[in-house]
């Protein structure tokens, strides 16, 4: 099964993970039409980066949680949705992470959500756990 759609779609790629998990079993092939350079982008493997990305979130926060249990409360990771529950209030943690550049938010007062693109490089990914773990250790409750 091979799809073909336009790079508006890449805004959507956690629908497209969607719907390559109700079809796992036919999924072979994506093809995202044409890139800014004009380059043909071929993605596989999704299900298996998702997989990839969700033991290296989990990991990383079991690891942050077991150095300040009290602060985080619970962590709930599926493929590239992260959710981490504090026990404290979420807003200075967003602010400070957004003036060190790295963009997350804050859902229900307490919770940190991360949702980052499923081909984020492993380089990335310890720059922005980098930042996340700073800031969250260095937090005063």
């Amino acid at each position: 099964m091979t799809t073909t759609t336009t790079k508006n779609f890449l805004a959507g790629l956690a629908l497209l993970m969607l719907a390559c998990v109700v079809h796992a079993k036919d999924f072979v092939e994506v093809r995202l039409g044409r890139t800014y350079q004009d380059k043909e982008v071929v993605l596989r493997g999704l299900l298996d980066q998702a997989k990839y990305l969700e033991q290296k979130f989990r990991s990383f926060f079991e690891g942050l949680q077991a150095k300040r249990p009290e602060l985080i409360k619970d962590i709930r990771v599926r493929g590239v949705m992260v959710g981490v529950e504090l026990t404290c209030d979420a807003t200075p943690i967003v602010a400070e992470c957004m003036k060190r550049q790295l963009l997350i938010n804050a859902t229900q007062g307490t919770v940190i959500r991360l949702l980052p693109a499923l081909n984020l490089s492993d380089e990335l990914f310890e720059e922005g756990c980098q930042i996340l773990s700073d800031v969250l250790l260095a937090h005063k409750i």
